[in-house]
C-alpha cells in the first residue's frame, strides 16, 4: 500500500547532501551496500513499510548504526517524513536480532540464551512501538518543535529502548527461568577419539582406543608438570634442558588440581567402559590380548596420576619451605619428576632412547629412596623445621618412586597391533 500523503519535491542539491551524509555516517560500520542504498525509491511508501525496509537493510548489512544514519540523513534532507523515519528505526532495531542470532550459532549455551533474550526484547518492543507509532510521533513533533529531524529521531530511538526496559523490567526473573529451560549444557567430554567411533567397528575402534590412551598420557604428563611448576608446552620445546626449565619456572600456578585430577579419572573411566564394550563384541584372540594390554597400560597411568595427586599437599609444604635442607630436597624432587616426564614423553613421541633415560631416572629414584636417611636425618635434626616435614619427605620420595615406576611399567606394555 502506498501513502497518499504529498511529499515535498526533493531538489538535486538535497539528494547530493543526503548521499554524502549516508556515505559518511556509516562508513565505519557497514559495507558498500549501505552506501549504495537509495532510500528515495521508497518515498511514496506508507510509513509502516519503512519498518520492514529498516529490518531488511539492517539484517543485510548487520549494522543498525549504519541503517539509522540513513534514516537520519533522509529526514534531514526531508526525503521522508518523521513517522516513516521512526518506523525505519523500529525495523533497524528488530533487524539487529539477526546479527545476534547468527553470532550465537555454535556458541555456548549462555551465548545462545542472551541472543534469544535480545530477540524477545527487540521483537516485543518493536511490536509495541509500531502500535504506538502515530501517538509517539505526534508527541515528539508536538512537544519538541525546537529540535531538528535528526535530534528527534535520536529521541525516538531513546524512547523506543525505554519502552523495552519498562516492558521487560518486571519480568526479568521469569525471563531468566524461561531461558534456562533452553540450550542445556552438554556433559563434560574428556575423550578426543573414542566418542567418534562406534565399538561395532573393531579395527577403527582399536585405532581410536590407542590414540585415546596417548591422549590420557598427555593429560597426565601435563598434570605432573604443573604440580612441579613447569608449563607443559615449554617443557617439550627443543633445546630446553632440565636445569634451565627448573631455574626459569619456580612460581606456583593458581590452578584447581582437583578438577584436573577429576578429568583424568573421568578419562580413565571412559576408556575402561569403551574397552568393556569392545571386549564384549570381540572373539578374536589378538584383539582380546591387545585390549588387555591397553587396559594394563591405563592402570599404570592411573597409578602415576594418583601418585602426583597424593603428593600435591606435600609439594605445597615444600614449596613454602625456607631451610636449605628442605629447598635442596624440593629441588631434587622436581628434577626427578621432570626427568621422568620428559623421558616418557620422548618415547611416546617416537624417540626410543627415552626408555634408557627413564630407566636410569627410575633407578636413581630407587637408590635415593633406599639411601634417603642422610637427607631425612638432616631435616629431622634441624630444630627450625617442623617435625612433620620428616614424614613429608619420606612420603614424597615413596610417591615419586611410584610415579616413575608407573611410567616405566606403562611403556613396557606394548599396545601396538601384532603385525602378521
Amino acid at each position: 500500500a502506498r501513502s497518499r500523503r504529498p511529499h515535498r519535491p526533493v531538489q538535486s542539491a538535497q539528494l547530493e547532501a543526503v548521499g554524502r551524509s549516508v556515505v559518511e555516517a556509516p562508513a565505519g560500520y557497514a559495507s558498500g551496500f549501505a552506501q549504495a542504498f537509495d532510500i528515495t525509491k521508497f518515498t511514496d511508501f506508507n510509513p509502516y513499510w519503512f519498518a520492514l525496509i529498516g529490518l531488511l537493510l539492517t539484517a543485510v548489512i548487520q549494522a543498525s548504526a549504519a541503517a539509522i544514519a540513513i534514516a537520519q540523513s533522509a529526514i534531514f534532507a526531508q526525503i521522508i517524513g518523521f513517522e516513516a523515519a521512526a518506523a525505519f528505526v523500529i525495523g533497524a532495531n528488530v533487524g539487529t536480532t539477526v546479527t545476534a542470532v547468527l553470532g550465537s550459532i555454535g556458541g555456548s549455551p549462555d551465548k545462545k540464551r542472551v541472543a534469544l533474550a535480545h530477540f524477545l526484547f527487540n521483537i516485543s518492543t518493536g511490536g509495541v512501538a509500531l502500535l504506538l507509532l502515530a501517538p509517539l510521533s505526534w508527541g515528539i513533533m508536538h512537544y519538541t518543535p525546537e529540535l531538528d529531524g535528526v535530534a528527534k529521531i535520536a529521541l525516538f530511538h531513546t524512547i523506543f529502548n525505554l519502552i523495552g526496559v519498562l516492558i521487560w523490567l518486571p519480568f526479568i526473573r521469569p525471563l531468566e527461568r524461561f531461558l534456562l529451560r533452553f540450550f542445556k549444557k552438554e556433559p563434560l567430554r574428556v575423550t578426543k577419539f573414542i566418542h567418534n567411533v562406534s565399538p561395532s567397528v573393531p579395527d577403527m575402534a582399536l585405532d581410536a582406543l590407542r590414540n585415546e590412551c596417548k591422549a590420557l598420557s598427555g593429560r597426565i604428563e601435563e598434570f605432573a608438570l604443573l604440580a612441579v611448576n613447569i608449563p607443559p608446552p615449554k617443557a617439550f620445546e627443543p633445546g630446553m634442558s632440565v636445569d634451565k626449565l627448573l631455574g626459569q619456572n619456580r612460581q606456583n600456578y593458581d590452578i584447581s588440581y582437583d578438577r584436573l585430577y577429576a578429568a583424568i579419572r573421568l578419562h580413565e573411566g571412559e576408556l575402561y567402559r569403551y574397552i568393556a564394550l569392545l571386549a564384549a563384541g570381540s572373539s578374536m584372540q589378538p584383539q582380546v590380548q591387545l585390549l588387555a594390554a591397553i587396559q594394563r597400560r591405563i592402570a599404570y597411568l592411573a597409578t602415576a596420576a594418583k601418585a602426583v595427586k597424593d603428593m600435591l599437599y606435600d609439594l605445597d609444604r615444600l614449596y613454602d619451605a625456607r631451610s636449605a635442607e628442605e629447598q635442596a630436597f624440593y629441588k631434587d624432587l622436581r628434577y626427578q619428576i621432570l626427568k621422568s616426564v620428559l623421558a616418557y614423553h620422548a618415547v611416546t613421541a617416537g624417540d626410543d632412547s627415552g626408555r634408557e633415560t627413564l630407566e636410569e631416572t627410575y633407578n636413581k629414584v630407587a637408590r635415593s629412596y633406599q639411601n634417603s636417611m642422610a637427607s631425612i636425618e638432616a631435616i629431622a635434626r634441624n630444630p627450625l623445621i617442623p617435625s612433620d616435614m620428616t614424614t613429608i619427605t619420606v612420603n614424597t620420595m615413596h610417591l615419586v618412586k611410584s610415579f616413575s615406576k608407573s611410567l616405566r611399567n606403562a611403556l613396557a606394555v606394548n599396545i601396538e597391533p601384532v603385525k602378521t
